[in-house]
């Protein structure tokens, strides 16, 4: 039961952020990543789309907390495979390197919803993030959990 409450928890954690005085930045987001399973070798895309607040604690240091919905999608599977809704919610620790790119790290709660049921997957993350043309950004995380490691492309415009 515990588990359950968790992403509801991490996404109620973040609200406080936005009332904060801070230059706090909203961000919307879409991704589009590949991954590979660890457990049959079979090969999935996964198109989702989010919004993350990025708060920053420091002059370098930010923390970026996010939440994402979208659907995973089997590319060469062994035997035929439906697509599976996917609901993510995690935080990131970024580090700003210089002006215009940053390294983040950070866990994330993937939680699928095959038709055996639900699936919650604790999941490691870290990316890179380079600003372009003022606002627009692209993010490129690579991610571990215990089913599968992927990376994806993420285009983000931060407000």
């Amino acid at each position: 039961m515990k588990t359950k409450l968790l992403p509801y928890l991490m996404i109620c954690s973040a609200f406080p952020l936005l009332a904060q005085e801070r230059s706090i930045l909203i961000q919307p987001f879409v991704s589009d990543g590949f991954f590979a399973s660890r457990v049959n070798g079979a090969n999935t895309d996964l198109l989702t789309a989010g919004v993350a607040v990025i708060a920053p604690v420091s002059k370098k240091f930010f923390v970026r907390p996010l939440v994402a919905a979208g659907r995973s999608f089997a590319i060469d599977p062994p035997k035929p495979t439906p697509s599976v809704s996917v609901f993510q919610v995690g935080a990131l620790v970024g580090y700003r390197v210089v002006k215009r790119f940053s390294a983040l790290t950070g866990f994330q709660e993937t939680v699928q919803f095959p038709e055996s049921g639900t699936l919650y997957l604790p999941t490691l993350v870290v990316s890179t993030a380079t600003r372009f043309h003022g606002n627009w950004g692209i993010l490129t995380p690579f991610s571990v959990n215990a089913r599968s490691y992927g990376i994806c492309a993420q285009l983000a415009y931060a407000r």
